[in-house]
């Protein structure tokens, strides 16, 4: 592994749009997926986050869309 996203890293990621998303990705591919990697410390910010918008999630659209993408970061 020779390069570390951090949480803002894997923030733009999981938005999946806009040129800042397109860049990381060209990088990554570059690189190579395998020389990618995300620090448990960014995971866990990337969980806390998710779980503070799920503690003031009021519709259940809200719900939905927070527990998918905790589901998502779970898988990662």
């Amino acid at each position: 592994m020779s390069h570390l996203l951090d949480t803002d890293h894997l923030t733009l990621l999981a938005q999946q749009d806009g040129q800042e998303w397109a860049s990381i990705v060209a990088h990554i591919n570059t690189c190579g997926q395998e020389n990618v990697a995300a620090s448990v410390v960014s995971f866990h910010e990337q969980v806390l986050g998710c779980h503070n918008q799920l503690n003031q999630a009021r519709k259940p659209a809200q719900l939905v869309r927070w527990y998918r993408l905790m589901a998502e970061l779970l898988e990662m």
